[in-house]
């Protein structure tokens, strides 16, 4: 009996155990929620991706700006950029886990307004602006009338000697004589004050502006007011050409009204005005730099400008391009080339071309007492080698030049011409041509006379043209411009041609005159007409010569085909000459001796 109820309690015993087993299993929690997630950013904008794990039940974002959600997988647009803290809490029955990341967001970039350009070249010469040009090109149109006289497109374009740019086809050509004349196009899409930096530029060659106080503007105009009237605030724009002062190149604003005129440069001549437009994106007035006659290709520096302005006008951006003039008697400007661009690159003409180089010849490197004839390697603007076509040896010599007015002495070599030896002739050709195009060039050389004062015999150093490639002993078979000692008695300096043959003396220099830097300002007018020449004599370097204090001047229709050589002749006497540091270039500082 004892043992059959020992049996039943060791079975109950048994099965309590497994019951209280069984019930521990059923009452186990689950665990706490592992929190993760990951996000995707574009502009402002950021989606988010839970990927949180154990069973999580509920979800609670804070993005870090003061706003929450509660979606499994949200989206968020936060109002500014910056850098945020995105905390994640998840939770369950058992708790709550969290997790945070930083997320950065940026402003999107708004797209940039095309670039804008105006040629003309398209247009109807001899006919009216108003009504012509299409949408395009950054344009939203043609140009409009708006007010005074009728302004005509010219089949002409411009020539900047100074940034060696020739502008193509057309022009337009603004005549303040008349009456009160306002012109503009607007754009295709708004340059807008939003801290961009813009760049506008056009070339415009200005004539008789010191004759009278007019105004003669190209502008940009402003979106307060599309139409700018004639009394000046209508419109609010920012206008850049000849001020109301005579002669004056500037800065004019009219909200209010202001007038910024430049110290050290003037409405004169042809000119590549270039504004720099610093907007900031608020009401603070904008900066306005004017550069005139930057390099192309290389952005101008801050501080370089030469005027700078404070523009209030320009808070609202601005919608087109304009033009104005209004009160002149005489002032007359061509206008080509306008250009807004978000780049100084992109307001870079589009015809400025690489001329031939510079070119510079010192005879340092020859071997001495030898002649020059094949002498010369191609390179340095030169195409090769100096040519014999006619006559003796001349001859390479050690030393230099010493010209004490300009208290500068060439380097090494020199090259010795002795008409002794006979009529000889002696060309080096060019790399490129230089031609008959608009452009003004300088050609320059050091020498130094003996034996001129008896001597009725020639000895030039010349431009060869391009009608002729070898020069005959009798003169005009080569077409040249010679500049040296002449024919003349007396040991003029002067200027020799031979097509048909001219013989043009200085007054008052004689090539006795000790060592001479002998400096000529070649004009081309890029037509059929005769193109001036002046020699100057010992100018100062660094500093450009001014015209009318030439030593001797001639229009010289030899040069109406360019030229390809350089060379010099000499005959009939018994003259010598040094040579030197011979220099052709397109502005003064070209040809200015570098060991000056």
């Amino acid at each position: 009996m004892k043992t059959k109820l020992n049996t039943a309690l060791l079975v109950f015993s048994i099965l309590s155990m497994v019951v209280l087993v069984g019930c521990n299993e059923d009452e186990v929690t689950a665990e706490t929620p592992y929190t993760l997630f990951t996000f995707n950013v574009v502009d402002l904008t950021v989606t988010f991706r839970n990927a949180t794990v154990d069973n999580p039940e509920n979800y609670s974002w804070d993005f870090g700006d003061g706003q929450t959600s509660t979606e499994e997988n949200p989206t968020h647009t936060y109002q500014e950029g910056g850098t945020y803290t995105v905390v994640l809490t998840a939770n369950n029955s058992s708790g709550e886990d969290q997790f945070e990341r930083i997320v950065t967001v940026t402003e999107p970039v708004a797209p940039l307004p095309p670039v804008v350009f105006e040629s003309f070249d398209s247009y109807t010469a001899d006919a009216t602006l108003e009504g012509q040009g299409n949408v395009g090109q950054g344009w939203a149109g043609a140009w409009t009338k708006l007010t005074g006289d009728d302004v005509n497109v010219m089949s002409d374009g411009i020539v900047n000697n100074t940034i060696a740019a020739v502008t193509s086809g057309n022009s337009l050509v603004l005549d303040a004589s008349g009456t009160n004349t306002r012109y503009k196009r607007n754009f295709e899409t708004p340059y807008l004050d939003n801290g961009n930096t813009y760049w506008f530029a056009f070339q415009a060659e200005f004539a008789n502006t010191d004759l009278d106080g007019g105004e003669v503007q190209v502008m940009l105009v402003d979106n307060n007011g599309e139409n700018f009237g004639a009394g000046g605030g209508d419109g609010q724009f920012l206008g850049i050409g000849k001020t109301i002062n005579p002669g004056a190149l500037g800065i004019m604003t009219f909200g209010p009204f202001n007038n910024v005129e430049a110290t050290t440069a003037t409405a004169d001549g042809p000119l590549w005005l270039v504004a720099k437009i610093e907007t900031n994106g608020n009401a603070d007035p904008e900066v306005v730099r004017l550069f005139v006659n930057p390099t192309p290709g290389t952005e101008p520096i801050d501080g370089t400008e030469a005027v700078i302005f404070n523009a209030p006008e320009l808070n609202d951006g601005w919608r087109g391009i304009g033009f104005k003039y209004s009160g002149g008697n005489a002032s007359m400007v061509k206008i080509d080339d306008i250009y807004v661009g978000n780049t100084y690159q992109d307001v870079t003409p589009l015809n400025y071309v690489d001329l031939p180089p510079a070119v510079f010849e010192s005879f340092d490197s020859y071997t001495v007492d030898t002649t020059v004839e094949g002498q010369g390697a191609a390179g340095d603007g030169w195409l090769g080698a100096w040519t014999r076509l006619s006559g003796g040896d001349v001859n390479v010599v050690s030393g230099g030049v010493q010209n004490n007015t300009l208290d500068v002495e060439t380097t090494g070599n020199s090259l010795l011409l002795d008409a002794s030896v006979g009529a000889s002739r002696y060309k080096r050709g060019l790399s490129e041509p230089f031609l008959d195009d608009g452009r003004t060039y300088w050609f320059a050389f050091q020498a130094e006379f003996n034996g001129a004062t008896d001597d009725t015999g020639e000895l030039v150093v010349m431009l060869v043209d391009n009608d002729a490639e070898n020069f005959g002993g009798g003169g005009p078979n080569g077409q040249f411009l010679g500049i040296g000692k002449t024919i003349s008695s007396g040991a003029p300096l002067g200027i020799m041609t031979f097509g048909p043959f001219n013989n043009v003396d200085a007054t008052d220099v004689s090539v006795e005159d000790g060592p001479l830097w002998v400096v000529a300002k070649i004009e081309t007018n890029g037509t059929a007409d005769p193109d001036l020449v002046r020699v100057f004599v010992n100018p100062t370097p660094g500093t450009t010569p001014v015209d009318g204090t030439e030593a001797v001047s001639f229009a010289a229709p030899e040069l109406n085909g360019g030229w390809e050589s350089v060379g010099f002749k000499f005959s009939g006497g018994a003259t010598t000459a040094r040579i030197d540091d011979i220099y052709l270039g397109y502005r003064f500082a070209d040809v200015t001796p570098a060991n000056y």
